[in-house]
């Protein structure tokens, strides 16, 4: 910790300090979210483990603004890092903590450790009624350690707050920027890749407090993965995904199977057939959405559809048919190729700014490989459609996409004007995870199905061991502006069969039984799965 400072050395940053703000913002936790916070109190490091949509970017901020205000009340200052897998998802958690710490009247500059532009005139712009400019709170976008290091040096020779923003790419490059009050690692389960935790460790004995938070764990036996303790420490809190389906904090997810007329199948080279495919999802979907909606005016269809591969997605955005399809809604495109806004090639700040633009009542088709799976607060996402096998975490990941509540639902839940579970009073009372069983390139949907009921109907979260990988193909195109729209060749085609079910299985145990309390974890998944086996 730096040396405790005079109120006379304070530069003043110009704009109002209102901690008040802060209480008023901790009073609309949910209970989770207060229970996770407490958890971390009494630990430096530790486990956050909460279901896709249950608000732990919501825990992490607080994390950092809560120690910014004590640290300012004692005249200290510190360094603060937000950091995942994905420039996209640092830039969503960027966003809530800038807002928060301009609106309590934190002294702060930012460093964005990543490749990825990031135009800080937004923020100037959207908070310059309350001060917020250039001249009171510098930025720097870099990758230079050299230079990182001398501007957090700056900004500590100004007594100010450092918010640094790094995937886990880049994060080596803080290793000689001295003390770090706080790390949030989010979707957490992604440090396991080697390059990624050897990364993290370089700056380890800087950090006084890190705090990993995913909806899914991956481990490798008992002490291996977000097993090992000395790496990720205990887990802190775990919030199974029953509870918070039962509590309303999430929407029910919902089953949709797409079948070949007479079990027919089909694989990924016959680009008609996966076309229809999305087109006959979508059409279904919307109908299913709009038959469920306490007021289907205001919600509209958002699709997202996960591909094989670039070249697949390209196949399937490009077709006469599909763009032909989606000429009267939005149709996005997004990898490491490039993205796409209805038909355009855009930047990946401009992609966000379109979807994110979307009103909850517009329709919407997503596609992308593998970008979009997890982490991301997408808008209004009511169903998602894999095209190729998911291992455990990227399906759960998958789905949380879709189980987000509408935000007039959480509003009207939170003031009581509708009660969790009563889903004919809910707009957006289901997400779906549409199956394509047809596709060859989904031949595990049996067990990715089961694996999605386990997850969602046990009293406790199950997690994936390390060995199952997930599998799509390298992309192949320099760009996707480099592809031609294929042209539709005569291969074989078929009807489809559509089926909605649950994917929420009432388990006729009470938490009471002593047999089951006193299992393991390991034998619980082991227990739930012969139960679903046998029904």
């Amino acid at each position: 910790m730096e040396s405790r400072r005079k109120l006379s050395d304070y530069k003043p940053h110009h704009y109002k300090k209102n901690f008040q703000y802060f209480d008023e913002y901790e009073a609309t936790h949910r209970e989770h979210q207060i229970n996770a916070l407490l958890a971390t109190q009494n630990a430096t490091k530790g486990q956050v483990i909460s279901p896709c949509g249950t608000g732990k970017t919501r825990v992490q901020i607080d994390l950092h603004i809560s120690e910014m205000i004590r640290l300012n009340k004692e005249y200290e200052y510190g360094v603060f890092v937000i950091a995942s897998h994905r420039l996209t998802l640092n830039r969503q958690l960027l966003d809530q903590l800038i807002e928060l710490a301009v609106k309590c009247g934190l002294p702060f500059d930012v460093v964005y450790v990543g490749s990825m532009r990031c135009d800080f005139s937004n923020y100037y712009s959207k908070y310059h009624n309350l001060g917020y400019n250039s001249g009171v709170s510098r930025y720097l976008q870099s990758t230079k350690a050299m230079e990182i290091e001398k501007f957090i040096s700056e900004s500590r020779e100004s007594f100010r707050n450092v918010i640094v923003v790094s995937t886990y790419d880049s994060i080596a490059c803080l290793k000689n920027i001295g003390t770090i009050n706080i790390v949030t690692f989010d979707e957490a389960h992604n440090t396991l890749q080697d390059d990624f935790t050897a990364n993290i460790n370089q700056v380890k004995s800087n950090i006084l407090k890190e705090y990993y938070f995913t909806a899914t764990r991956k481990i490798a036996g008992e002490d291996g993965g977000m097993n090992n303790k000395d790496f990720y420490g205990e887990i802190l809190i775990d919030v199974n995904p029953r509870s918070m389906l039962d509590q309303g904090e999430i929407v029910c997810p919902q089953l949709h199977v797409i079948d070949g007329d007479d079990e027919q199948t089909t694989d990924a080279s016959n680009t008609e057939m996966l076309v229809k495919n999305t087109i006959e999802a979508y059409v279904k979907h919307k109908a299913l959405i709009k038959q469920n909606s306490a007021n289907p005016l205001e919600l509209g269809a958002k699709l997202l559809v996960g591909c094989n591969s670039i070249e697949e997605m390209v196949r399937i955005y490009t077709s006469e048919a599909l763009v032909s399809f989606s000429k009267d809604m939005n149709a996005f495109a997004i990898s490491s190729d490039g993205c796409y806004y209805n038909g355009v090639k855009c930047g990946k700040e401009q992609f966000f700014v379109h979807l994110n633009d979307l009103s909850d009542a517009e329709d919407a088709i997503i596609f992308h490989v593998d970008m979009l799976t997890e982490g991301m607060d997408l808008p209004s996402i009511t169903g998602v459609m894999p095209l190729r096998n998911l291992g455990l975490t990227k399906l759960v990941q998958l789905i949380g996409r879709a189980l987000r509540l509408h935000k007039t639902d959480r509003a009207n839940l939170y003031s009581g004007k509708i009660v969790a579970g009563q889903y004919k009073d809910y707009i957006k009372p289901y997400g779906y995870l549409i199956i394509p069983r047809h596709l060859t390139s989904i031949n595990e949907n049996a067990q990715m199905i089961k694996n999605a009921k386990v997850f969602y109907s046990e009293y406790g979260t199950k997690p994936e061991e390390l060995i199952i990988q997930e599998k799509f193909i390298s992309h192949q195109p320099k760009s996707l502006e480099s592809m031609i729209p294929p042209t539709f060749k005569a291969k074989r085609d078929y009807d489809l069969t559509h089926t909605e079910s649950t994917l929420v299985e009432e388990v006729n145990l009470s938490l009471l039984n002593e047999d089951l309390i006193n299992m393991n974890a390991s034998d619980q998944i082991k227990y739930f799965e012969r139960m679903f086996d046998e029904q």
